[in-house]
């Protein structure tokens, strides 16, 4: 049987000299020695002091309470290393064992059997320069073992063996504590224990079990606090899921888990500020032929740097046109040189000045992408650098960036989407493409793979991407009332085809090569089956009224378009009240009035599909149900279904449709009408139907009998404000659509008084002009401002482009608190901030120049940017500040106010001041001069189109959403990439928003009790009747606006309407 003593030490012997060493005495007496007993050794090592002692070891007897113990502490701070809390890759722990609890007792030895894990931890050292038990071996090692001093890693145990000799009085130990040895530890790379374990553990049992022996002989089993056991838990991350800093990095690139592929990584040490190099964005995917440019950025921007030497290294290059140095545009402010060989560019920027910023822009790469394939861009290390300005060289990494370029694809032409149209037997296609190139159509069943119908348009004309060409594929031959899947392909005719290089056409001229357009889907024909009512119920139950409703599917065109009729009474009566809508419709409304409160009602519905043929006979409702659908109407075209409800007591239903009798007494005496306008045709009216769409306003009081205005009221363009109180009677009979100021003349802003001076008023108040200023009247407001379009305007594609840094101003498309997109802009000095380039290439001589944007800023206090038109040579531009009314001071400045919420900003610039100039206009945002703040500041729908001039020094609306074109719409003008169509939303001018709903949060706006009342406003096209399901926004109905509603006015008494 083997021996179950485990080898304490196991270290590997050197072949040749293994047998003579065994031979030797030596080795035979440390096997004997190695063979005994622990108590055995102890005594072994104990028997020269007891040899000295004998004449006093009998005198000597176990007088006090409770045996010595053995305990773990750290040797730092004596602490106990329980609950310890350690880290992985840890090095040089050290701990001590301590002898404690000695109370009245002379020990002359100890030994201490310490447990661990091995695959957590490695003990290195047992360090014994500060033991109090002087008798034993010196410092040991793993590699160096000794007899009574060992280490064994592999089965993870730890020996101390040591001795106290006795002095002069006879005694050996007898302090109340002291230390036996220290051991030094390491924690394994990966030891990783996340809940509480034992981690090191004093062995108790044979044949390694701990004891101590006092003087006299007597061996005792040492107390331990918990039980001999010190737990604790391993961090390889100090805070789960952390790491580095983007510009920080890992000293000696100690990192855990270092796998880009693992969700944990972090740094086992404290890590360090460097500087990292990256490019924005670091993925895109561009169209072949397209230009795109790689921001090559810096952070943080506020580390001392001298010299920056970065080597950009471009894999597969030749996907992008031939490159040169004149690719590397380096930004303003900074001075710097590129030289390009063989797909690599190298950058040196001497004599660099930081700006104290997160972030900086360094210089852009500009591309352009010839070929499909993936171009990788890399910092290569051995080039990338940077100097500080003591000459040290500093810590850097790079980031890098993929971009893939894909072929031109053919697309949906802009506001356009794939219609179907679905038929019992047949199904037809509707769609525009762009450029023009042949559309094939496969028809399949929903669950199979055969080709059941296919239909072809074809285009005969030269690639161009400026075509559009329209197709209109008919495919029959399917059957009623099933499900069938669709694939569309759009690729290129033999003058357009698809390929991935290329094109040279007839007059030798080259062209982008298309990819093709896919779109696929279902649909399911028309069936002919019985009508039937779903989801009937009453609702609206009020103490006098109700509404019923209910939908129809089905019937024999499939469509579940029939008429609604409902019976209904009160439980208990005898005769049904009738209550018809002739309109073939599949969802049903009909609202009851002029019931009994708290009453119980019952209500038969019923729909038929009518026609020619099948139409209602008379008393419907003489015996509901049988009555609605008599054997004289198809069994498949009628269902009839019931319901019943309680009205409500009139004290718990406020009903504001109770009948009142009311006496007439106002009427309409000037209006509103439409001046300017045009007609357009309803897309799918049958018959054929015309529409008036109005684009702008004037006054009327008179109509002839086709309601045409017969008598124009002319206005002045002039504020709409009286002097209260003696004018206030011209304005009892105005309505909301005129928006009328008052003045109060002169004021004392304290007590509102009548004053002329400020002696007038008392306590040193201000003598002030008290007026609210009016509008202009609906008729006369007009729109103002060169219509220009910024793109990116919203900024809800993800990227700031086309918007630049400017004056070494940071920028960021900037999720704000996850709901909405903005620009954010950080400025660490004045005249910082972004720029737009190329917004106009000319100029105009007469007219303003409007921007309205959203802005707030991030600091608390007020801080001022400027709004500015830059013109003339790059790097050498002239700038005209945009003005902005203040209210407060009732005066034009240069710049604009931000405070810490969302605002919306209108200024403008007078074309007049631009006199001269016919070159390129950029604008420009920037810090002003005025209040400064290093804190960002956000802007959001930035517009130079025109907008609505409602009064007097410079009061201005610009335009808003009135309607978003669906619910979920992060803009009112936006692309929807997955289904590949534009949407657009209604714009329009709020005249006045709700007072309690002003701030805008994120992404909505206020809400707007007026809006100027015409339909298309200028720079807007006609989005009601092109595809009015893009919009939500259908049944549109003539208007009236009415301005002055004259009659008996009174104050008292009477109710009027």
């Amino acid at each position: 049987m083997a021996d179950e003593k485990p080898q304490i030490n196991s270290q590997p012997e050197t072949p040749g000299s293994l047998d003579i060493y065994r031979s030797s005495r030596e080795y035979k007496v440390k096997q004997g020695f190695r063979n005994m007993t622990p108590k055995k050794k102890l005594m072994l090592l104990a028997l020269p002091i007891l040899v000295v002692a004998i004449g006093v070891i009998l005198y000597f007897t176990l007088a006090a309470g409770g045996d010595p113990g053995l305990q773990l502490v750290w040797a730092d701070t004596a602490n106990t290393v329980n609950d310890m809390s350690l880290v992985c890759g840890a090095k040089e722990q050290k701990m001590d064992i301590l002898v404690d609890n000695n109370v009245g007792e002379n020990i002359v030895s100890a030994a201490a059997f310490i447990k661990y894990d091995p695959a957590k931890i490695e003990v290195t050292k047992i360090d014994v320069g500060k033991t109090d038990f002087s008798q034993g071996e010196g410092d040991t090692t793993a590699s160096a073992p000794g007899t009574m001093q060992k280490i064994d890693n592999t089965n993870g145990l730890v020996q101390v063996v040591r001795g106290q000799p006795a002095n002069d009085q006879g005694d050996a130990f007898t302090k109340k504590a002291g230390i036996l040895a220290t051991l030094y530890f390491n924690i394994k790379p990966e030891a990783d224990i996340s809940a509480t374990t034992t981690i090191f553990s004093f062995s108790q049992a044979d044949p390694n079990k701990s004891i101590i022996v006092l003087k006299g002989g007597q061996a005792v089993d040492p107390e331990y606090e918990n039980s001999g056991n010190y737990g604790g838990i391993i961090k390889c991350c100090i805070n789960p899921n952390d790491e580095c800093l983007p510009y920080e990095y890992c000293p000696n690139n100690n990192w855990y888990n270092n796998d880009p592929n693992e969700n944990i990584r972090c740094c086992r040490e404290k890590c360090k500020q460097g500087l990292e190099f990256y490019l924005f964005e670091k993925e895109k995917t561009v169209e072949a032929g397209e230009a795109f440019n790689i921001n090559i950025n810096l952070r943080p921007d506020y580390q001392p740097v001298k010299e920056i030497n970065l080597q950009l290294k471009l894999n597969y290059y030749s996907l992008v046109e031939p490159l040169s140095s004149g690719n590397i545009i380096f930004s303003g402010g900074v001075s710097g040189t590129a030289t390009y060989s063989n797909g690599v560019f190298a950058i040196n920027i001497k004599n660099y000045q930081t700006t104290n910023n997160v972030a900086a822009t360094l210089a852009t790469m500009k591309l352009v992408a010839k070929e499909q394939g993936v171009l990788s861009v890399d910092f290569d290390p051995a080039g990338t650098g940077a100097i500080a300005v003591d000459g040290s060289k500093m810590e850097t990494m790079g980031t890098g960036g993929v971009y893939t370029i894909v072929l031109k694809r053919i697309k949906l032409c802009p506001s356009n989407e794939l219609v179907t149209n679905v038929g019992y037997t047949d199904v037809g296609f509707n769609l525009c493409v762009t450029p023009g190139s042949d559309c094939n159509i496969e028809i399949k069943g929903a669950t199979s793979t055969t080709v059941v119908g296919t239909g072809i348009s074809t285009y005969d004309g030269v690639c161009r991407a400026n075509t559009e060409i329209d197709h209109e594929i008919q495919v029959q031959g399917l059957h009623e009332g099933r499900a069938y899947s669709y694939d569309v392909v759009c690729d290129g005719t033999d003058k357009c085809p698809v390929r991935l290089k290329y094109q040279l056409d007839e007059s030798g001229t080259q062209h982008i090569v298309y990819g093709a357009l896919k779109m696929s889907g279902n649909f399911t024909t028309l069936s002919s089956q019985k009508l039937d009512i779903r989801e009937q119920k009453p609702s609206n139950v009020r103490a006098s009224s109700a509404t019923i409703e209910w939908n129809t599917i089905g019937g024999p065109n499939g469509d579940g378009l029939a008429d609604s009729v409902v019976c209904y009474k009160k439980v208990g009566a005898t005769q049904y009240e009738t209550l018809t809508n002739a309109n073939l419709i599949n969802k049903h409304s009909v609202d009851i009035f002029g019931l009994e409160e708290q009453s119980k009602y019952e209500a038969y519905v019923s729909s038929l599909v009518t026609n020619t043929t099948v139409t209602r006979g008379s008393d419907l409702c003489n015996n509901p149900p049988a009555s609605l659908c008599p054997a004289t109407v198809p069994a498949k075209s009628c269902a009839t279904a019931m319901a019943t409800f309680t009205t409500k007591s009139l004290e718990s239903s406020a009903d504001a449709n109770v009948i009142l009798k009311v006496s007439k007494d106002r009427i309409c005496d000037e209006w509103l009408y439409c001046n300017a306008k045009t007609q357009v045709k309803v897309t799918g009216a049958n018959p054929e139907k015309y529409e008036d769409l109005c684009f702008r306003v004037g006054k009327c009081n008179k109509m002839d009998e086709s309601g045409n205005c017969v008598s124009i009221v002319d206005e002045d363009k002039s504020a709409m404000t009286v002097e209260s109180p003696k004018k206030v009677s011209e304005i009892r009979n105005l309505s909301g659509y005129s928006k009328v100021g008052i003045n109060w003349g002169k004021r004392c802003l304290n007590t509102g008084r009548i004053c002329s001076s400020d002696s007038d008023c008392i306590g040193g108040a201000k003598c002030t002009e008290a007026k609210i200023d009016g509008f202009y009247p609906y008729s006369q407001m007009a729109e103002v401002g060169v219509p220009i379009v910024i793109k990116n305007s919203n900024f809800e594609n993800g990227i700031p482009n086309p918007w630049e840094s400017w004056n070494k101003g940071v920028i960021e498309n900037y999720n704000y608190e996850n709901a909405n997109r903005v620009l954010k802009i950080w400025p660490s000095g004045t005249f910082q901030g972004a720029i737009v380039k190329g917004v106009s290439n000319k100029t105009v001589s007469k007219g303003s120049y409007v921007v309205s944007f959203w802005a707030k800023s991030d600091d608390e206090n007020p801080r001022d940017i400027m709004v500015e038109l830059a013109y003339g040579p790059e790097g050498k531009y002239s700038y005209v500040p945009f003005k902005y009314y203040n209210e407060g001071s009732n005066t034009a400045a240069n710049f604009v106010t931000l405070g810490n919420v969302w605002r919306e900003y209108v200024v403008s610039l007078s074309a007049k001041e631009l006199s001269g100039y016919t070159g390129q206009l950029n604008l420009v945002i920037v810090q002003a001069a005025g209040r400064v703040s290093s804190k960002p500041f956000y802007v959001d729908n930035i517009s130079m189109k025109s907008v609505l001039e409602l009064g007097d020094n410079m009061n201005y609306a610009a335009r808003s959403c009135r309607l978003y074109p669906t619910e979920t719409a992060p803009a009112c003008d936006y692309y929807d990439s997955q289904v590949g169509k534009n949407y657009k939303g209604w714009k329009g001018y709020c005249v006045e928003t709700d007072p309690a709903y002003q701030n805008r949060r994120y992404s909505s706006q206020p809400m707007c009790l007026m809006w100027w009342p015409v339909d298309i406003i200028n720079g807007e096209s006609n989005i009601f009747y092109k595809d009015p399901t893009a919009i939500g926004y259908t049944g549109r109905k003539p208007l009236y606006y009415c301005l002055e509603a004259a009659g008996n006015y009174s104050r008292t008494g009477s109710l009027s309407t």
